[in-house]
């Protein structure tokens, strides 16, 4: 995994990691199984890093839970071009714990 989310005064001299530019929450996930159809093949679909275990537990030889939080991608290792669905959730918190959308009334 790589975190390359660290802004350098991009987006009208934002500095830091404190907001939801794509820039920012984009993490780059290199997954390599020996045997993997999609292996040296980039994939452009969104998910999660929480999805890791759920997909690298097989190979490993790891015991899976009844009930894994995140999502298997063996499907994208075995087809790196097939479109997956679903979102990818990211949350920024403020001071004081304000979220980062500000509700406008007036």
């Amino acid at each position: 995994m790589l975190d390359d989310g660290w802004l350098l005064g991009e987006h009208r001299g934002q500095w830091q990691k404190r907001s939801l530019f794509e820039t920012e929450t984009g993490v780059r996930l290199i997954i390599y199984v020996p045997g993997e159809k999609g292996n040296d093949r980039g994939c452009h679909s969104t998910v999660e890093l929480i999805d890791c275990f759920a997909t690298m537990a097989e190979p490993c030889g790891l015991p899976l839970p009844l009930d894994p939080e995140g999502a298997n991608l063996k499907s994208l290792l075995d087809d790196p071009d097939q479109t997956r669905t679903g979102v990818a959730v990211m949350k920024v918190v403020r001071k004081n714990n304000r979220p980062v959308r500000k509700e406008i009334h007036g």
